[in-house]
C-alpha cells in the first residue's frame, strides 16, 4: 500500500509555517521527524492535503526554563535527548526521553508513547529523593530507600506505579500543553495523580502523530 498524494511544503520561517497551517486547518499536518506520521500515510491512516515541514525552523529546537515552566520546541530531536545524567552521554535514543541536563535541574522525564507525550516528576513519593531510571530493568529506582516504580513497557496508565519499596503511592505527572507556535509546554505547578485515576484528564498528557 502506498501514500496518498499530498502538497509539500517546508517554510523558513515559524510565521509562515503558523499562516500554511492557518490557511489549511485540518488539511494540512505537519511534519517534524515522520517516525509516525509516514507510516500512517503509507497504511492511509492519514491523508492530509499538505505536509508542512517544520524541521530545522529556528527557535524550535530550543527548551527553556521560566517561571517553573520548562518549554520543549516543537522540532526537538530524538537524538538530542537522553534518558538522565546517570546514563551514557553517547547513547543516541531512547523510548523513554529526558534532555540530559534536566533531570537533576527539574526532576522530570518526559516520555514519548506512539499517540502521546507524558511529563513524570523524577519525585520519589516517599520522602523526595530523585529516582533513577534503570534501562536494563526497566523501572524507576530510588537510591534513598529503594522505592521502585514500573517504566515505560508497562504503558502510558501504569508507568511510574510504585510497587516496591515504602513509596506509598506513583509518582505524579505534570500538565502538559502545546502552545500556539508548536512548542511543548510542561507546567509543575499543575499535576496528576494516576492512582486517583487523573492520568486521562485534560492536561495530563499531549497528543502525539
Amino acid at each position: 500500500m502506498k501514500a496518498p498524494s499530498f502538497a509539500y511544503a517546508k517554510p523558513r520561517t515559524l510565521a509562515e509555517a503558523l499562516e500554511l497551517l492557518a490557511r489549511h486547518g485540518e488539511g494540512a499536518r505537519i511534519l517534524a521527524g515522520g517516525q509516525s506520521l509516514i507510516p500512517s500515510l503509507n497504511m492511509r491512516l492519514s491523508s492530509p492535503k499538505l505536509l508542512v515541514d517544520i524541521t530545522g525552523l529556528p527557535g524550535l529546537a530550543a527548551i527553556s526554563l521560566q517561571g517553573g515552566v520548562l518549554t520543549i520546541g516543537g522540532a526537538h530531536g530524538t537524538r538530542r535527548v537522553r534518558l538522565a545524567d546517570y546514563l551514557d552521554p553517547r547513547a543516541e535514543e531512547s523510548a523513554i526521553a529526558a534532555e540530559y541536563q534536566w533531570i537533576k535541574a527539574l526532576r522530570l522525564w518526559i516520555v514519548r508513547y506512539d499517540d502521546r507525550f507524558i511529563a513524570i516528576s523524577a519525585i520519589c513519593t516517599h520522602l523526595g529523593c530523585t529516582p533513577r531510571y534503570l534501562g536494563t530493568e526497566d523501572k524507576y529506582k530510588c537510591p534513598c530507600h529503594g522505592s521502585g516504580y514500573r517504566g515505560f513497557a508497562s504503558g502510558w496508565k501504569v508507568n511510574a506505579t510504585n510497587f516496591e519499596g515504602p513509596a506509598p503511592r506513583p509518582m505524579e505527572r505534570f500538565k502538559l500543553a502545546l502552545a500556539d507556535d508548536g512548542q511543548m509546554v510542561v507546567d509543575k505547578s499543575a499535576t496528576f495523580r494516576i492512582d486517583k485515576l487523573e492520568f486521562d484528564k485534560p492536561g495530563a498528557y499531549l497528543p502525539f502523530a
